[in-house]
């Protein structure tokens, strides 16, 4: 459990987890600030969570936010899921890998927060055991895939270079009550 009065950040603060996650910390007693590249509708919102409106890849807007924000914990939730990382592979990377690079380059200078990021299933591609072993091979088929591993291996290493608290999941599938269930999502 965290102290309570935590300022946080979930970047891609719109989205299903995001929404859930963010419930569930404003709960727990935590200040939560929600940034996304759309507006959060009526839907979206949680009431007592504070909403900012911006491209992930905008460093300098990120910036802005770390400082004014000070979060102890950022959740990187930000990114294109599998059919949009598809359909257009260079802001899959932009958006998925180069923002990562730059939040981690811009919390190292801005308190260093701890950092959870939600890697994916789809980092192992499709010949897989039924129970995945956590040193299971990951040879993912898609640039979704691609972007995760690239972000986990980001992340540990500055984890032994700086110190940086940064902590991966690995849900094999998310579903949600706010969004039906989709292929190529996640």
């Amino acid at each position: 459990m965290l102290h309570e009065n935590l300022p946080i950040l979930i970047t891609g603060g719109n989205g299903n987890i995001a929404r859930l996650l963010a419930k569930r910390l404003l709960k727990d007693g935590h200040k939560i600030t929600c940034f996304d590249i759309s507006d959060p509708t009526p839907e979206s919102t949680v009431d007592g969570v504070d909403y900012l409106k911006g491209d992930i890849c905008d460093q300098p807007l990120i910036e802005k936010i770390l400082k004014a924000a000070s979060p102890k914990i950022v959740f990187h939730l930000a990114s294109l899921l599998s059919g949009s990382s598809e359909a257009d592979r260079k802001r899959a990377f932009q958006v998925n890998a180069q923002s990562t690079f730059n939040l981690l380059e811009l919390a190292l200078a801005n308190g260093n927060p701890r950092i959870v990021f939600p890697g994916t299933g789809a980092s192992y591609g499709s010949d897989i055991p039924p129970d995945v072993p956590e040193d299971q091979p990951q040879w993912p088929e898609n640039i979704y895939g691609v972007t995760k591993i690239f972000n986990e291996r980001l992340g540990a290493y500055y984890t032994m270079t700086h110190g940086m608290d940064f902590r991966c999941l690995r849900p094999p599938l998310v579903l949600s009550p706010y969004a039906p269930p989709a292929a190529l999502t996640a």
